[in-house]
């Protein structure tokens, strides 16, 4: 609910953050924030304009879409105050709070943290920066140590009490083992029997686990808010199959979060650590587990060749019933795209096949009318070219490029008072700390510009990259129809074509107004 307040302050903008989606879904954290940044403003005479609830990692500054046309707003002048509830609330890392700080200044607008109040002085600054700064390093000891714990605990021979449970057996927490649980067990060497004896295919194996009502290796982990339960599906399997454990061998250490990309990634193999014998006892005995990868092979095959066939829409195309990437399949000749959500714990969320030869038709067939067309390109690149860029990046970079020049000149004047020391009395080691506090914020702000650099030139970059499209179309505009496939694909690329889509309902979508009649099709607006 939006406060009203008779003050004459103007218009404040609530901005709250959480992290997770499960914070968002608990509600409970965006909700006390809301409620007090509310009444915050409202107290100091603002009438609250805007509430935006965003839920992204605190640790990005540049890439929450929210926060950024909050941004955007504030300086064009539509607020007159930016609340949040604490800076990390803004933002973890100090040098992003100290950017919309000044945003904020030369914009005209008040930044308010309801829990913090803002000194504007140097030393309040100074301060201020200083608290950032030290629970940033303390998160990355906690982080450390952790990691450092968790190291010792596996070089010991102790299995981590971290993650999900292995299906068939439970972890002895204080032994650092596993102990086997014999009912699903029996059902782990079912499955490398039929796999391996009666070579019963791995979705065939995971519809008699459904048919029987065997509970899969996700139920009780897992739950959906339709009420549905988690499911056996062949991509379960197929880690079941390739896990070591099963025949008795224990690889710790294999795996580390990204945090950046949300999900797991391979450690390099000089860096496992392979556990004593006995930490997990055997399900099934060499023999099998080996055969079990023999017979896997084909099926690795068949997918690298899969990969290698031609689909020119592969990793362009998303389903319109969940929202998940659509992969390609091929099953005798007829090539289709089918959603992930068949892979899922959750199971299929009952879209529809896409047949691949008549979408792919259909996509170029649209998007070779644009290329037909020039204009349509050429207006593109006279709007981008308005624009300007993305003025945020280029106020941000102009932002950090003043803030080092500032610690440049202070630490510098620091270094003179240095070198003309020459009494005992003189502070020495607070010059030592200031002088190398300064070096440190001095590398924090650099490796700020170097990214935000990097962004301005990947926007360069693809507006370079639509110039090249304009170009390529005045040469082969009369020639579309006899591109080869690599051809057309780099031009969907260049196009940034996205199409979604269910069974024989398609929508296509581009970073170029594609200009149709057609049921089905979706004007895009220019997007980058």
């Amino acid at each position: 609910m939006v406060a009203e307040h008779n003050g004459h302050k103007g218009a404040a903008l609530i901005y709250c953050r959480v992290s997770t989606k499960h914070q968002e879904d608990d509600g409970t954290s965006l909700d006390s924030q809301v409620e007090a940044c509310v009444k915050h403003a409202t107290f100091l005479g603002y009438t609250v304009g805007r509430i935006t609830r965003e839920v992204y990692s605190g640790a990005e500054l540049h890439d929450r879409p929210l926060l950024a046309r909050d941004r955007a707003d504030v300086k064009a002048g539509k607020f007159q105050a930016l609340v949040a509830y604490t800076t990390d609330r803004l933002a973890r890392d100090p040098i992003h709070v100290f950017i919309v700080a000044e945003e904020c200044d030369r914009a005209g607008a008040e930044l308010i943290f309801v829990t913090e109040p803002l000194d504007r002085s140097d030393e309040g600054q100074l301060l201020q920066y200083v608290r950032g700064y030290t629970a940033k390093i303390e998160r990355e000891k906690i982080k450390e140590r952790s990691l450092r714990g968790k190291r010792t605990r596996v070089e010991n021979g102790k299995l981590l009490n971290a993650g999900t449970e292995l299906y068939g057996y439970r972890r002895d927490k204080v032994r650092g083992v596993r102990e086997v649980i014999e009912p699903e067990a029996a059902i782990v060497r079912q499955i490398f029997d039929w796999y391996t004896s009666e070579r019963v295919s791995l979705r065939e194996i995971a519809r008699r686990l459904e048919a029987r009502g065997v509970p899969s290796a996700g139920r009780g982990k897992y739950t959906f808010r339709d009420g549905r339960e988690a499911r056996w599906t062949p991509s379960q399997l197929v880690y079941m199959m390739r896990n070591p454990a099963y025949k008795g061998e224990t690889v710790a250490w294999c795996t580390a979060y990204n945090f950046r990309q949300k999900r797991h990634t391979r450690r390099p193999q000089d860096e496992w650590v392979m556990l004593p014998e006995g930490t997990t006892p055997a399900l099934v005995s060499p023999e099998v587990w080996d055969a079990a990868q023999a017979r896997r092979e084909p099926n690795r095959a068949a997918a690298a060749r899969n990969k290698h066939r031609f689909y020119l829409l592969r990793g362009l195309i998303t389903c319109a019933e969940c929202g998940r990437p659509r992969s390609p399949v091929a099953s005798h000749e007829h090539r289709r795209y089918r959603c992930r959500s068949l892979e899922t714990l959750g199971g299929s969320c009952g879209g529809h096949i896409v047949p691949a030869d008549a979408i792919e038709a259909w996509v170029w067939d649209k998007v070779s009318a644009v290329l037909r067309d020039p204009s349509i390109i050429a207006a593109e690149l006279e709007r981008r070219k308005e624009e300007g860029g993305d003025d945020l990046l280029q106020s941000d970079l102009t932002a950090a490029n003043r803030a080092l020049a500032k610690i440049e000149r202070q630490q510098e004047k620091l270094l003179g008072q240095f070198r003309r020391a020459e009494d005992d009395s003189f502070p020495w080691e607070l010059v030592r700390r200031e002088i190398a506090r300064a070096e440190h914020e001095k590398d924090q702000f650099r490796a700020v510009i170097a990214d935000l650099k990097a962004r301005i030139a990947a926007q360069q970059s693809a507006q370079q990259q639509l110039e090249a499209v304009s170009a390529y179309c005045a040469r082969v505009a009369t020639n579309l129809d006899r591109l080869s496939e690599g051809e057309k694909r780099l031009a969907l690329e260049a196009m940034r074509v996205q199409v979604v889509a269910n069974g024989n309902d398609w929508r296509l979508t581009g970073s170029v107004p594609i200009e149709s009649g057609d049921k089905g099709l979706v004007l895009s607006s220019p997007c980058w």
